[in-house]
């Protein structure tokens, strides 16, 4: 689920959908080999809001919590530049952040619901 988007024209490319897998496309990818990918010649075998953003260069890179493949982050650019060198390896360390963020949540959900089963006040 693409739960965001940004653009320089301030139109949203894909808030909101679901983002199917197969194709030639990074998200696909990620999911296949559950490592960072990277495509610099995008074509239309990417989807087709790839090719409606005029998109021609992506990064994905796997959210992996506890051990299990979670989702991808993906960043793509347009106008036939490609992203720079770098985006993968910055993008992973952003969703080490989120991966560890998700962990800690689970840890203190879990152990929020342990104390209240042991009072008693959850049966």
């Amino acid at each position: 689920m693409a739960v965001g988007s940004w653009s320089r024209s301030g139109e949203p490319y894909v808030s909101g959908s679901r983002m199917p897998r197969g194709g030639q496309n990074v998200t696909t990818l990620v999911f296949r080999t559950g490592r960072l990918a990277r495509i610099d010649d995008l074509g239309e075998e990417a989807g087709p809001w790839v090719t409606a953003a005029d998109m021609r260069s992506a990064v994905g890179v796997p959210i992996s919590v506890e051990g299990r493949l979670w989702g991808v982050i993906s960043v793509a650019s347009g106008h036939g530049r490609p992203l720079p060198a770098d985006t993968g390896e910055r993008l992973a360390g952003f969703t080490e952040l989120v991966a560890t963020a998700t962990a800690i949540a689970n840890a203190e959900a879990q152990t929020q619901l342990t104390a209240s089963r042991a009072s008693g006040r959850y049966r």
